[in-house]
């Protein structure tokens, strides 16, 4: 297992970078995630590549035997994996644990003082992946699949995004669209990217569940959605019509974003 002790390793700065440049997430094709959840959901959808802990402060990666506590000393005395500050058993009992003989990516240890640099969050749970970026939604591929008379399957509904910026606000809505059935996200270019950390950090994993796909102009998809059948909403504070009212047994997209924006896309499209 590789343990890293200096700010000047490859890795280390790669990781940084990752952090805060969106062009080189795009370039390298990799973005990161930190937290226990999310590092756990992007394991289980293998979309990790290498997994990195902070050697001083580190959620517990071994499951409990009936032995448990006896079993962690074996590990202990095994010299693989430092751990810090876990003077009882209390401490392991209440851990939450990843099993590292069922990880197949590798797993590399970081001294305490440069894993605090890589981390973006006050209390750091002490874990971050490296993840690969996946490849982007098709719409056209998704229409022709989708809109068959031979698919039988529940009508579509896509969310479609303007100028959202903020990142937590799109955290909020990736995780409302896995919860309201939404297949895919359609964002403008002037979006924030959906692999920024606060983005990622307030989907809490949900990103990895949910199709998407960045596009230069949002008119045109619009365009391409109402000739296939799509009937097409937008929110606005003003108007009198509620979500609960709209017919959503044929294709659906809803467009979201802040009002001038959605207007402006209305006007466009001579729908206003």
């Amino acid at each position: 297992m590789e343990k890293i002790t200096s700010e000047s390793n490859k890795k280390i700065k790669n990781i940084k970078k990752l952090i805060d440049n969106p062009r080189y997430r795009k370039k390298q094709g990799l973005f990161v995630v930190e937290g226990e959840r999310i590092v756990e959901e992007a394991i289980k959808r293998e979309a990790a590549v290498e997994i990195f802990v902070d050697e001083e402060n580190n959620p517990i990666f071994f499951n409990k035997s009936e032995d448990g506590f006896e079993n962690f000393k074996n590990i202990e005395k095994s010299d693989n994996f430092k751990l810090d500050n876990l003077n009882n058993y209390k401490a392991l009992e209440n851990s939450h644990r990843f099993d590292l003989s069922n990880i197949s990516v590798p797993v590399t240890v970081v001294s305490g003082n440069i894993f605090k640099e890589l981390s973006n969050t006050i209390n750091s749970q002490g874990i971050i992946a490296l993840c690969k970026i996946p490849d982007g939604f098709d719409l056209s591929k998704y229409l022709s699949e989708n809109l068959s008379e031979n698919n039988p399957a529940k009508p579509p509904l896509l969310l479609l995004l303007d100028g959202i910026q903020d990142p937590g606000n799109l955290g909020t809505i990736i995780r409302s669209s896995l919860g309201a059935d939404v297949e895919a996200l359609i964002l403008s270019k002037n979006s924030v990217d959906i692999f920024n950390p606060k983005v990622l950090r307030s989907t809490m994993g949900a990103v990895f569940d949910l199709d998407f796909c960045y596009v230069d102009f949002l008119p045109e998809v619009i365009d391409m959605l109402k000739s296939n059948g799509f009937n097409i909403y937008a929110t606005l504070p003003d108007e009198s019509n509620v979500y609960y009212d709209c017919d959503y047994n044929l294709p659906t997209a809803i467009i979201i974003g802040n009002e001038a924006s959605v207007k402006k896309i209305l006007i466009y499209l001579r729908i206003v």
